[in-house]
């Protein structure tokens, strides 16, 4: 790996921001295009309309009366009239950079330079030490790589440690562990490296790609709608009803070459499979596809073959961008994009359905930033990214701090916010809408809630039902919120299945006791001016105390023996495992899988499948706070 000392400084990206909402000016003349007063004060002309249109009238900055501009320019009435576009000076950070002293310019470059300096002369430290371990190595095993020469700082590949419980509890197949390799071989991609074949995607190496973005979302977007293979978005949010807040976001592209992934230590296994049954002899075949080992885990998720992860890097590779996401593709490609110095809350992920080797990937933070990414399943590469920060407009300097995410439909997906804003945003985009409203007169039924937005979980493509204010609440995009129902404040999980229509809620009623609740999701809808929902309760049930410490757990819909059978993920605490249950139906307990409770996040189904049956199978991530494991669920009907 040869690291070369970078001549070519690039100017700092320096940006004039609008003074009433502090972000920075949409180009090409959009809804935020750079505008002034006669007074010669610069604004985003949609916040300056906003400030007109509320009877101010006086400049926001120099507080000169509309009257006296009016006076010497124009007798017109029209505040547009009053508002000079200067969507043309697209480049601000020229108008910004014109305004500062040269020696302030000349300080900025400086502690630029001495920074790139001192991160290039740690870098090579780090490769001499390194080279001379292995030089050691070497030198002592002749033909043998020696694993334990390597830093913490590079990824290991171990044949995993198994759990002596799991291997009392666990039937292996024939085919699995004995053909288990005792080593595995890697490598580490250099910057500039890029597979040329589908022969490398089959290799036994693990190839760690640092990304270097070079686009921006809404540029990689036009890109794409201007390739005669790719259909135009079918929706934005300019055709939807009127925005209730407009929050104007922060684009920017991020730059940052990554010079080392986050990876400690990943652990891949062959197929061990068990077959579990009990006095129903309903059987299942649960096969272990994938063990990985990080650091930190917050969240994570599984889509066709792909797993995207929010985890933590060591901070002596990444001083100021400690946190990020993680991609691989469950075998030997894994790829790492520092994101945040704070923790990442929730990552989520669609497919592009005009083009399928696209993913948009949508990660949110814990310091009220939120980052949207472009991937190629094909390349194994990040296409596009874009940082922005979710701010709030009232006095331009606090934050919104993100809880939950969800994607809508493929262009389209809600933020949910500590303060209990639900805000709609369309990929790409820079507008924001602020669903948590509600139409109609004034009552207790149409009260706004300001508790944090939990559990969002998508019903169809214009509603959401969420956890929030102590109570189950569904939003559609069209028209705020539209059905809430109280369920108490200890509710620790809630997972709707998109094909049973039913809401699995585990609310813990005490300290001793949690109750499994199933909520029919009644859709009564009839028109676009008539949008209805209501909730139903169809069963509810008194769980044992050991089944205490729950999670978020989902519910599959399975086809067994020409019924249909809803089925539920659940904890046990005296022993540390989980377990699948059936709802509303006889005892139908699947064996226990070994976890460890206390580091457990989350247990999540394969994004967009909720259902199977003897011909289709499912997939579950279990995401603990060091490790995923991802399972597969094979129901046998004979």
């Amino acid at each position: 790996m040869n690291l070369q000392h970078n001549t070519n400084i690039q100017p700092l990206n320096v940006s004039l921001n609008c003074p009433i909402c502090l972000q920075s000016f949409s180009l090409n003349g959009g809804l935020h295009s750079t505008s002034a007063l006669p007074c010669g004060h610069i604004f985003g002309k949609s916040c300056i309309l906003e400030w007109l249109n509320r009877n101010n009238t006086i400049c926001p900055v120099c507080r000169t009366s509309l009257s006296d501009m009016r006076k010497k320019i124009s007798r017109s009435e029209s505040y547009n009239n009053l508002i000079i576009d200067l969507h043309g000076c697209a480049d601000n950070g020229l108008i910004e950079a014109s305004l500062q002293s040269k020696e302030e310019v000349i300080k900025e470059y400086q502690e630029e330079l001495k920074s790139s300096n001192d991160e290039i002369k740690r870098l090579k430290d780090l490769l001499e030490n390194e080279q001379k371990r292995r030089r050691q190595s070497f030198s002592s095993r002749s033909n043998a790589f020696d694993y334990g020469s390597l830093t913490d700082n590079i990824p290991r590949i171990e044949t995993p440690s198994t759990d002596n419980r799991a291997q009392n509890n666990m039937e292996v197949s024939n085919s699995s562990s004995n053909n288990l390799p005792r080593h595995t071989s890697f490598r580490v991609r250099e910057f500039s490296e890029r597979p040329t074949n589908g022969a490398e995607a089959e290799s036994s190496f693990v190839s760690i790609d640092h990304i270097d973005s070079h686009r921006s979302i809404p540029s990689y977007l036009a890109y794409l709608q201007s390739r005669s293979d790719y259909g135009p978005p079918s929706n934005n949010l300019s055709e939807n009803r009127v925005a209730n807040r407009v929050t104007n976001s922060s684009q920017g592209n991020n730059s940052t070459v990554n010079h080392s992934p986050p990876i400690r230590q990943v652990n891949q296994t062959s197929s061990a499979t068990r077959i579990f049954s009990n006095p129903n002899e309903i059987k299942f075949v649960l096969t272990q596809r994938y063990h990985g080992s990080f650091q930190d885990i917050t969240d994570a998720l599984y889509m066709d073959g792909i797993i995207i992860i929010g985890a933590k890097n060591d901070p002596g590779l990444y001083i100021n961008k400690v946190h990020g996401i993680i991609i691989t593709d469950c075998r030997n490609l894994i790829v790492f994009k520092a994101l945040s110095k704070k923790k990442i809350i929730s990552v989520k992920a669609v497919i592009d359905p005009l083009m399928n080797n696209l993913y948009k990937i949508i990660a949110i933070c814990d310091e009220g930033k939120f980052y949207e990414m472009v991937f190629n399943k094909t390349t194994f590469e990040l296409e596009a990214f874009s940082e922005s920060l979710l701010s709030n407009p009232s006095n331009g300097v606090s934050f919104y701090k993100p809880s939950s995410l969800i994607w809508l439909s493929y262009y389209k997906y809600i933020i949910g916010t500590e303060s209990g804003e639900l805000f709609l945003k369309c990929f790409g985009g820079n507008e924001f809408k602020n669903i948590n409203y509600v139409e109609g007169t004034s009552n207790d039924n149409n009260t706004l809630f300001n508790g944090p937005v939990k559990m969002l979980n998508k019903i169809n493509e214009h509603a959401v039902v969420c956890y929030q204010s102590k109570r189950l609440c569904i939003y559609d995009d069209r028209c705020g919120r539209v059905a809430f129902k109280g369920v108490g404040d200890k509710v620790a999980s809630i997972h709707f299945n998109r094909h049973s229509k039913n809401l699995s809620v585990l609310n813990e009623v005490s300290d001793n006791a949690t109750a499994l609740e199933v909520w029919q999701i009644l859709d009564n809808c009839t028109s676009e001016d008539n949008i209805n929902y209501s909730f139903k309760c169809v069963h509810r049930e008194i769980l044992n105390s050991f089944r205490r410490r729950s999670v978020e757990l989902p519910s599959i819909a399975a086809h067994y023996r020409g019924r249909e059978v809803n089925l539920i993920f659940c904890t046990t605490q005296y022993d540390d495992t989980l377990i699948l249950e059936s709802i509303m139906s006889l005892d139908c307990r699947m064996d226990d899988i070994p976890i460890c409770l206390r580091l457990l996040n989350k247990v999540c189904l394969e994004e967009g499948k909720f259902y199977m049956n003897s011909m289709e199978n499912i997939h579950f991530l279990v995401v603990q706070k060091n490790m995923v494991k991802l399972f597969e669920l094979k129901l046998i009907e004979n």
